[in-house]
C-alpha cells in the first residue's frame, strides 16, 4: 500500500491536466515571458519552503527563501523557455505557463511543476506569501 502513493500523485497530476480548466493554461513564448516577469516578484512554495524571487528588467534575479537562504542569478527569456544562470554556475531552463492569476514553471526533462503568483515590483520575502 505504501508503494501506491507515487502512483496516486501521478494520477492526481493527470486529473489536473485532463480537467477542462487545463485548457486555460497557456504556454508562453520568450517575448511573453520577458514581458510577464520583468520588474515582477514571484512568490510561492517549493515543497514546504516559502520563497520569493525578483526578476529585474536588466536580467538580474534575486531569490530569497523564508529559511533565510538567498541566491542571485541572471535570467533570460528564450524562444519558449525561461532560463537561469545562478552565481554558482548552475543553469536551468523551464517552460513557463500562465493559468489565470498564477504562473507555472515546468521542467521539460522531468515534468516537475512549481506554481507561483506575481506582484509588480520588488517584494521579497515571506510577508508576500500570506496575501
Amino acid at each position: 500500500m505504501v508503494r501506491s502513493f507515487p502512483c496516486l500523485a501521478l494520477f492526481a497530476l493527470a486529473v489536473i491536466f485532463a480537467h477542462p480548466a487545463a485548457a486555460e493554461r497557456l504556454k508562453l513564448s520568450g517575448s511573453e515571458i520577458k514581458q510577464l516577469l520583468s520588474d515582477k516578484t514571484a512568490y510561492g512554495y517549493r515543497g514546504d519552503v516559502a520563497y520569493s524571487v525578483y526578476f529585474a528588467p536588466d536580467g538580474t534575479m534575486i531569490e530569497e527563501q523564508k529559511d533565510g537562504k538567498r541566491r542571485i542569478g541572471h535570467w533570460v527569456a528564450k524562444q519558449t523557455e525561461h532560463c537561469v544562470t545562478w552565481q554558482d554556475g548552475a543553469e536551468n531552463c523551464m517552460s513557463l505557463y500562465r493559468d489565470g492569476g498564477q504562473i507555472i514553471w515546468v521542467n521539460p526533462a522531468t515534468g516537475a511543476m512549481n506554481l507561483a503568483k506575481l506582484k509588480t515590483g520588488k517584494n521579497l520575502l515571506a510577508a508576500d506569501l500570506s496575501q
